[in-house]
């Protein structure tokens, strides 16, 4: 088991919390898609398999500002942009630190994401940030940012 700290709004004390085998809340539900080696192909199909249960299949992704700043259409964008980083990466992977519930259906991840030249070998990390909203269970917009919320 995986565990990240979650805040929630109300200034209540920071909580460990535990990804179990059944999702049942929002930011248990996309937790599950961190900590994924998004190069490697058999754990690449189990992260987009779990993909296609957290996201809607028309989520709109965007991109971080300072890979593009684009937006991802549906899952088959997502599946697209993650199988593309297989090509500049041999590893790449985001290590989730604090998980945030800062309104109904509203979560934020952050953390770094940990990656390693595929011709270079050189290895690479950068904070991010992960805003997602959810209705009726399904996450139905993502925005990236590479550096933490709080420092934005």
């Amino acid at each position: 088991m995986t565990g990240a700290e979650v805040r929630d709004v109300a200034g209540s004390s920071p909580q460990t919390r535990y990804s179990a085998s059944m999702p049942s809340t929002d930011a248990q539900l996309v937790r599950t898609l961190y900590g994924i080696d998004w190069t490697d192909v058999d754990a690449r199909a189990r992260g987009l398999a779990a993909a296609a249960e957290v996201m809607s299949p028309d989520v709109k992704a965007r991109i971080s500002p300072e890979v593009g700043d684009r937006v991802l259409d549906g899952i088959d964008g997502f599946a697209t942009f993650v199988e593309g980083l297989e090509e500049d990466f041999s590893e790449f992977q985001y290590d989730v630190e604090v998980v945030e519930e800062t309104a109904q259906g509203e979560v934020t991840l952050s953390g770094v994401v940990h990656a390693r030249g595929r011709h270079s070998r050189m290895p690479l990390s950068a904070p991010f940030s992960h805003s997602w909203l959810f209705i009726d269970g399904r996450a139905v917009r993502v925005e990236a940012r590479l550096s933490r919320a709080d420092r934005a």
